[in-house]
């Protein structure tokens, strides 16, 4: 399960969005039992390693160099009812 690149914009960010966008997604793939893979900006790895994210940055170079985060999220196990 790929979760494609994960932004808020700024002018909704430190409001919580991004956990409740978060949220839902993983509870989406903790129901399909699929592991998730996240393209992500570095301002949002904290969020990410909250719900079990393991990031890694890397420096992408060219004309104007910068970071940029990928991570992985192995589903966990759901209780059925």
């Amino acid at each position: 399960m790929k979760l494609s690149t994960f932004a808020v914009h700024e002018s909704y960010q430190r409001s919580g969005l991004g956990t409740v966008l978060l949220q839902k997604a993983v509870e989406m793939q903790d129901k399909e039992g699929k592991d998730m893979w996240v393209s992500a900006m570095p301002a949002s790895q904290p969020v990410l390693g909250r719900f079990g994210f393991d990031i890694e940055t890397k420096l992408i170079e060219g004309p104007v160099n910068y970071l940029h985060g990928f991570g992985a999220r192995k589903a966990r196990a759901v209780e059925k009812y």
